[in-house]
């Protein structure tokens, strides 16, 4: 196999790639690109089992066709080095890459194996559903707030598109947003967080997203992404969905202030609990967090309130998701009644996104409700 390319066309590819390649994979030879030359085109390949990338270009010039297993981090910083308009040339002879660019070169050796690299589908002739890459990109970002990405429970890390809506819950947090599709698709949030990095690099402004043989296919222009169908059920959301019909009382604040303030009052966050309290007066709202140590931090906000002294007990990185999730210039929080310390829900919504924290404390606040440990340092 022998081709010459320009720098920026292989980097391109390897950009693309890198994050299913690189890292710690379940086998050694998922730290490798299979690269294949045939007719006048370029395609490489890699996965991480989960998810899989097929790229290709004909932007190379060809001097002898073949396939090779090419060690994904070397070759990404070999390449990394040069000049954009540099030409590579990548000759494999004899189980060695050999990489040449004006007065240097570098000979890695390969992995003889490449039988063992998995078979990967051939989604050529795949017709899927036009998807607007914008609205995919901006929709995604919002309901991946919803999804845990290190949790053992596989139906959190789930985003269902279907049905009018991408939505995601962890069972503590919901996100809904408007969005047409005709079809389901279930992805993981780590799927989600490559599509989203590789679309929002992509000057395509559609793509086509199918379900092949319980696999799910996206082609983006040339190259095409490969996922494995999950198992697991999406949890259901109608109790979500219902929650939005509860009585409420609006709590409205600037989004900037409210976003602002929590990163300034969670420095103080017990790391253990992430507790932040708001504490509401008649037009009036304070951020607490007290950490183990009973260090507090208090921030003072302007706000729109007539619902009487209350305080709700929230999760401040879950809460700052959810809030910075919005576009709204002013937020309108709705609040569940008094609760008398029981769990009730936090939910925002505007146009055609709505999410809920489904898990918070609301309680009637007053001098009287002070944090315990407050209480305690004072003493």
């Amino acid at each position: 196999m022998r081709f010459s390319v320009k720098q920026y066309v292989l980097d391109s590819i390897i950009h693309k790639a890198k994050s299913l390649a690189f890292g710690n994979n379940i086998d050694a030879i998922l730290s490798n690109y299979l690269m294949e030359i045939e007719g006048k085109k370029l395609r490489m390949a890699s996965t991480n089992m989960d998810l899989s990338l097929l790229a290709e270009t004909s932007s190379i010039d060809v001097v002898r066709e073949g396939r090779a297993l090419i060690p994904a981090a070397k070759l990404a910083e070999i390449v990394k080095s040069l000049d954009k308009e540099s030409l590579i040339d990548l000759e494999v002879s004899n189980n060695v890459a050999t990489v040449r660019c004006e007065t240097a070169s570098w000979e890695v050796n390969l992995r003889p194996d490449i039988e063992n690299f998995p078979s990967l589908k051939d989604v050529s002739k795949i017709e899927g559903v036009p998807v607007e890459s914008a609205s995919f990109v901006k929709s995604m970002k919002k309901a991946m707030k919803a999804a845990l990405i290190d949790s053992k429970q596989t139906s959190a890390q789930l985003i269902r598109i279907g049905g009018g809506l991408m939505e995601a819950t962890d069972g503590v947090r919901y996100q809904s947003v408007d969005f047409p599709f005709d079809g389901e698709i279930l992805l993981t949030v780590g799927e989600a967080d490559i599509l989203v990095e590789i679309l929002s690099q992509s000057t395509d402004s559609n793509f086509v997203m199918a379900v092949m043989d319980q696999s799910i296919v996206v082609k983006i222009g040339g190259d095409s992404f490969i996922g494995q169908a999950p198992v697991a059920k999406f949890m259901d959301t109608n109790p979500y969905r219902k929650m939005k019909e509860r009585e409420m009382t609006v709590l409205s604040v600037s989004k900037k202030d409210l976003v602002n303030g929590i990163k300034k009052a969670r420095i103080l966050a017990d790391p253990r609990t992430k507790l932040l309290i708001l504490r509401l007066s008649d037009d009036s709202l304070s951020l607490l967090c007290e950490d183990r140590y009973h260090n507090l931090a208090t921030v003072g906000l302007a706000a729109s309130w007539k619902g009487g002294s209350r305080e709700i007990g929230a999760n401040a990185d879950y809460l700052f998701d959810m809030i910075d999730s919005f576009e709204s210039v002013d937020i309108q929080i709705n609040l569940g009644q008094d609760r008398k310390g029981q769990l009730a829900p936090i939910i925002v919504t505007e146009q055609n996104h709505f999410a809920i924290l489904a898990q918070a404390l609301i309680s009637s606040g007053g001098e009287e409700e002070e944090p315990k440990e407050k209480k305690k340092k004072e003493k």
